[in-house]
């Protein structure tokens, strides 16, 4: 590491590490006119740490000791996930020195460079808020929000940085409102030196999410501090147009008001604006399609996943106290059944209109009680505490090589039924029939037993056994990583998404926080599949019945196959976010965050691009083509007509049924459709039927051509039989 000199300080190597003993410094990072940041190493702990040093010779720094050491205790209390933690404060000699988190994922520049999905986009967003709701809390001001100083954590956790680190320099005989800051991210107020409050972080929150949707900050260019002076502070920004959903838009015009006063008070009232927006474009659950781990509160998380409380309204506008939320009612054209996990029901958070005005009537079933709601007592086989194995079966996930033996029972008239569920996503069907259901909210895989989907079936009321048949497949409840080798029961999952039974009766889980895919086997042991490494947040995986496996590698923007004799290839995306390559090579062309893979019945990859509204497919000779979708402004799926020019909205999830219809889980517009061929798109459910669903997520086909389909927001899965 080459020497660096300030004032009368030599900062080679040598001389840091004897200021910091038990430490070792390994080069520079970074320099401004702060000071410099190192990378090193905790020895005794083994722990990457950056090193931040005020120098001697930086404006005002001699009269900052004192406040720079004041402040370090502060930021050290700033406890969050989403802001870089400071281990340690030291002094030696003429330098001030805080050890801090070392983040080597890189900066959020690289994702402006990039461009993210409208929902990432929104998920750091979300982050940035949390991280700045303690800090206002606790009474500091950042005043240097940019994507410079939001930093990746090597899990791709977005944390704030660099908090107080302004204030601390200019501190010295200087007032609190020194004009300091990055000029294309401040403020009105920064520029004129008045008060500062939480609203002048989002004033600059507000920017960096206008950069994230549009490529560009609302006053681009570059100019002279004067110039920009007198855009921020005399002429409004440009609206944000297309792509960002108008919804959203709205949210973050608001923050880039002049007036302090008109923006949202608090960084806790942006943040609630924003999920609820996001919400009404993409519905409830869409935070399940964020592609980088969140830390949010528990009330930000319900909103993004049962529809979100009413926005925050201007401060001028008096708030009363919220009024109790209303349960929606249930059509009468499906019966609602099944398990829940809390004695009220579970969608009691999401809005009446939910269901269509028209369709709303009284339920018909029996609520469950708290005897149905109890986990099913554990037996000498299963681990105390993880459930029952279904009736018939002593060992694995599922209890036999052999289907039921008992015939589907006739439905009533093809009426379509709901099983009640908390938080269902992935769905798939078992080889014994019995349906098996991702949860991520609750990091566990479960499976609803068939002999208790056959006996719902012709009457829609559920039998009398315990949860409703519903037992724990795999993970604890509790995220993490542990297990592996071991029974899938009492493995850790975090946040797993996608799943598909093999034809050897294996259980494939895309454990998506974990990045990873697991295997569980039919005798119930899961282990992590390694073919494949380096895998980012992969939502979505699919098996032929010649045990090939398609995954869908979203964070890294492609799709890889893996072969039953080990081997694996990436056969769709670049790894290049975007929309490109139509006609040409698969691997060559761009995909933006992949959501769903399936195989069609000629053996065809079809891809959910989600972000571009559309629908992709790879031929046997590796080129893509586009087969459903268009921009904003198609035709609406309602008026039939070619797939390629109707608008599918946000496409979420893939099944091919054995008459070879593609489905397509359709989130944003609330709708599940049927293509026929390459043809047309026809309607099998929506919020105004002719099945009802809200938030439909996951879709997938049964042998027989019965439909399942995963709503999240509502939580229950609508079956629809074949």
């Amino acid at each position: 590491m080459p020497a660096c000199r300030a004032g009368r300080v030599n900062l080679d190597r040598a001389n840091l590490e004897a200021a910091l003993p038990g430490y070792t410094v390994t080069r520079l990072i970074a320099g401004g006119g702060f000071g410099l940041v190192f990378a090193g190493q905790h020895l005794r702990l083994d722990r990457p740490v950056a090193i931040k040093i005020l120098l001697p010779g930086a404006d005002g720094a001699a009269a900052a000791r004192d406040t720079f050491a004041a402040e370090a205790r502060l930021l050290e209390r700033l406890a969050h996930p989403h802001i870089v933690r400071v281990h340690d404060f030291v002094e030696r000699d003429d330098l001030s020195m805080i050890i801090m988190e070392y983040c080597g994922g890189g900066t959020l520049r690289r994702w402006v460079r990039h461009r993210p999905t409208v929902v990432t986009a929104v998920g750091i967003g979300l982050a940035v808020a949390a991280a700045l709701d303690l800090a206002h809390r606790q009474q500091v001001i950042h005043r240097d929000i940019k994507p410079e100083n939001v930093l990746f954590a090597g899990d791709g956790t977005p944390k704030v940085s660099d908090f107080g680190i302004a204030k601390i320099v200019a501190f010295s005989g200087n007032p609190t409102n020194t004009v300091i800051g990055t000029p294309a991210y401040m403020a009105p107020e920064q520029f004129t030196g008045t008060a500062l409050r939480p609203a002048t972080d989002l004033y600059s929150l507000g920017i960096v999410l206008y950069e994230l949707l549009s490529g560009r900050t609302p006053y681009s260019g570059r100019g002279i501090a004067t110039y920009l002076t007198q855009r921020h502070l005399h002429e409004p920004p440009p609206p944000l147009g297309a792509p960002t959903p108008p919804a959203i838009a709205s949210v973050v015009m608001r923050a880039l008001d002049a007036d302090p006063a008109r923006r949202p008070p608090t960084a806790a009232d942006f943040a609630n604006d924003l999920v609820t927006a996001t919400t009404r474009v993409f519905g409830p659950g869409w935070l399940q399609g964020c592609t980088i781990p969140l830390h949010l509160p528990d009330e930000i998380r319900a909103s993004a996943g049962r529809g979100g409380r009413t926005a925050t309204a201007p401060p001028s506008v008096p708030q009363g106290r919220p009024t109790a939320p209303r349960r929606p009612a249930v059509p009468d054209a499906v019966e609602t059944v099944g398990y829940t996990a809390t004695d009220s029901p579970p969608e009691s958070g999401t809005p009446a209109d939910d269901v269509p005005a028209a369709a709303q009537a009284p339920a018909t079933v029996r609520a469950p009680s708290p005897t149905d709601l109890a986990p099913p007592a554990p037996v000498a086989d299963s681990p105390p505490g993880r459930g029952t194995p279904p009736a018939g079966g002593t060992r694995g996930w599922w209890p036999s090589r052999r289907r039921s033996t008992r015939k589907p029972a006739a439905r009533s008239a093809g009426r379509p039924v709901d099983y009640r569920i908390d938080s269902p996503f992935g769905v798939a069907v078992a080889p014994d029939r019995a349906l098996i259901v991702s949860q991520p909210l609750l990091h566990r895989i479960s499976r609803v037993d068939p002999e208790f989907l056959l006996d719902l079936a012709p009457t829609g009321v559920p039998p009398h056994g315990r949860g409703g048949g519903l037992s724990v497949v795999a993970g604890t409840g509790k995220a993490g990583r542990t297990g592996d080798g071991g029974p899938a029961s009492d493995a850790e999952l975090d946040s797993p998404a996608g799943i598909a039974v093999g034809p050897d009766g294996s259980l494939l889980i895309t454990d998506s926080l974990n990045d990873r895919l697991c295997r569980v086997s039919p005798e119930g042991r899961i282990e992590t599949v390694t073919v494949v490494s380096g895998l980012r947040r992969p939502r979505s995986v699919t098996v032929d019945g010649d045990g090939v496996i398609h995954l869908a590698d979203t964070g890294n923007h492609r799709v890889w196959r893996l072969d039953p004799d080990g081997t694996a290839r990436v056969v769709a995306g670049s790894g290049t976010p975007g929309h490109s390559g139509d006609g040409g090579l698969a691997i060559h062309a761009s995909l933006r965050g992949p959501q769903a893979v399936a195989v069609d019945a000629q053996g065809r990859l079809l891809v959910a691009d989600q972000e571009h509204r559309r629908v992709r497919r790879v031929d046997a000779a590796g080129r893509i083509e586009t087969i459903a979708g268009t921009a904003y402004g198609g035709r609406p799926a309602t008026a039939g007509g070619p797939a390629r020019a109707t608008d599918i909205g946000a496409p979420t999830s893939l099944a091919v049924g054995p008459d070879g219809i593609v489905y397509v889980a359709d989130s944003a517009n609330n709708q599940v459709l049927a293509l026929q061929g390459d043809s047309t798109l026809r309607v099998v459910a929506s919020r105004s039927g002719p099945v009802v669903v809200a938030d439909p997520r996951q879709v997938a086909v049964g042998p027989d051509g019965t439909v399942y389909i995963a709503q999240p927001g509502r939580h229950r899965i609508t079956i629809i039989p074949g």
